[in-house]
This record gives C-alpha cells, structure tokens and sequence, in this order.
C-alpha cells in the first residue's frame, strides 16, 4: 500500500497527542493462542503509521493483554503515547470475571498495572462496567487521590450503558467517554453531541460494528476469525440484521466496507478517535488507509436511513 499516517489533534485541556484511530489490543490478539510475534508486529506498524492511541485492560484476553502490550513497546518512548487501561472488572484466581470499583481493588489493580505495562504513569484510566450507585465520593475520591499520587494522568468511563453515560454529563472528574458509535449504532449521535458539549473526549468504541457487516462473516478463515464471529453471535446477535442492511449498500468506489464504516464514524465532528482491533496487518493498513478517505455526503446519508 502507499504510505497513509493518522491525522492526530491535540484537544483542549489535554496536553497530548491523540490519534483520530485507535488500536485495541484485547481479545483475540491478546490471547496466548495468537502468535505474539504477530500481534507485536501489528503494534509496531500501527506506531509506523502515527497510532498514538492504545487501549487495554488487565482482564482483557484471559490477563495476557497488558503484558503483550508492554512487549510491544520495549524501546518505545512511551511517554509520547495515549495508552489506556481499565479498572473496575478483574479476573479471580477460578479465572471467572468479577466486578470491583472499592478503593482498595482501585489501587491495587492500578498499582498492578502499572507494572505490566511498565509505566510510571497511566494517561488514560477507565472505569470499566461502571454502575449508577457508584458515582459517589468514595469512588470519586480514590480517582482524584489517584491523580494527586501521579498514578493516572486522566480519568474516563468505558461504558455502554445510557444511563450511565447520561449521567457522566455532569461528572467534572471524568475527561474521556468511550462509548459504542459505529453504522449500527447511529442513535448515539445524541449523546455524543451532549457529552461532547460537556467537555468530554468522544472515543468511538466498536467502530468497525465487530465486522456484522463482512461478507465472510460467518465463513471465518482462522482461528482469530472463529473467536470474533462465536462472540459476536453470543453478544451482537440482534444487529445481525441491521448489518445485512448495511452490507446491501456495497461499496463506494474502492473503498472496502470497513473502510465506509470508519469513514462514517469518522465524519462526526464530535468524534476524537475511533477504535478498532485487528489480527491482520493487511486489515491494520486498510484501517490506516481510510484516514485520508472522505465519504461524500450522499452516501452518509444512505447510511443514516438503514
């Protein structure tokens, strides 16, 4: 492929670089099954391409992810990069998830993290599986007491519950919100403009809409491709539908429809950086690629009316 390089923006009241694509490095890449060498190189060429955004988690791929990540990196000036990680969901010693926002699991995890990935400082600390009776000074006074100990530069909350993010409209603490945004969930538009209009960085989780729409989606060609389609069947479900919608669209000129979709997301102003994962460096380039691409109007438009 030509060279591509992501735009990035510095936005108010941040003092950083952040990269209008980034890369989640979590489920099947993360898993030990997934050939590191591969997953580092994947990293590495996203670092080519001018990703600055990285996100993880301590639960995510079985635990594996956050140490992958620093692999990674080894020799990178990481200080210059917008990585993020979770708190709130952790792994007990049966392997089974669990979900822990009190102090003492705060610190511990993010004490513990910091480890992994080898940094002094975390950028960006998310609150993962965040629940409304929560948001009360005991948890908001561990996120600040965090910050006062430079453990954590910034605070969001990685949520795909409404009511949640209706309510951290409100909350000064936070500064970033991920959310779910992509051509299947257009009824965000909304509350991505509210947040927005509260002061909030936008990440658009989920952008590619979990690959609903590719044609190959239930004819997986690897193991990574199973892993994605069982879970996406179990989870998503109910928009398989809608993606057999969108995919009767085709295409735009040569554009794949991945291409189309991060475009799409892309076109919202209020939009900072749209998140993707991928286990192929082909599909990594093609995400990077439609950096530079502008969908016209009129094929928005049709998007919008699915």
């Amino acid at each position: 492929m030509s060279e591509n390089f992501v735009r990035c923006r510095q936005p108010g009241g941040m003092n950083v670089t952040i990269s209008a694509l980034g890369l989640g490095c979590a489920s099947a890449w993360g898993q030990t099954w997934f050939d590191e060498t591969t997953a580092i190189a994947i990293v590495r060429r996203a670092l080519e391409c001018g990703v600055t955004v990285f996100d993880t988690g301590p639960s995510y791929s079985n635990g594996n992810a956050e140490p992958r990540l620093s692999k990674a990196f080894k020799g990178v000036e990481r200080d210059k990069l917008f990585i993020s990680t979770k708190v709130g969901t952790h792994i007990a010693p049966n392997g089974r998830l669990f979900h822990d926002l009190s102090p003492r699991a705060i610190i511990n995890s993010v004490d513990a993290s910091r480890r992994r990935l080898d940094l002094d400082v975390i950028p960006l600390l998310y609150l993962h599986g965040l629940r409304s009776e929560e948001l009360r000074s005991p948890l908001l006074d561990t996120l600040a007491d965090l910050q006062t100990r430079g453990w954590v530069r910034w605070l969001g909350v990685n949520s795909f519950d409404t009511e949640i993010l209706e309510l951290i409209s409100d909350v000064p603490i936070f500064d970033v919100v991920m959310l779910d945004y992509n051509v299947l969930s257009r009824c965000r538009e909304n509350l991505i403009e509210q947040l927005s209009q509260a002061g909030k960085f936008i990440v658009a989780g989920a952008a590619l809409a979990n690959h609903l729409y590719s044609p190959g989606f239930l004819l997986p060609r690897s193991a990574a491709d199973v892993w994605y389609s069982l879970r996406a069947l179990k989870n998503y479900r109910q928009k398989l539908v809608q993606a057999r919608r969108y995919t009767s669209l085709g295409t735009y000129g040569l554009w794949s429809r991945a291409q189309m979709a991060l475009a799409y997301v892309r076109s919202n102003p209020h939009v900072g950086t749209a998140m993707f994962s991928t286990t192929r460096l082909k599909h990594l380039e093609e995400n990077i690629a439609a950096c530079s691409l502008e969908l016209p109007g009129p094929w928005i438009s049709q998007i919008r009316t699915l």
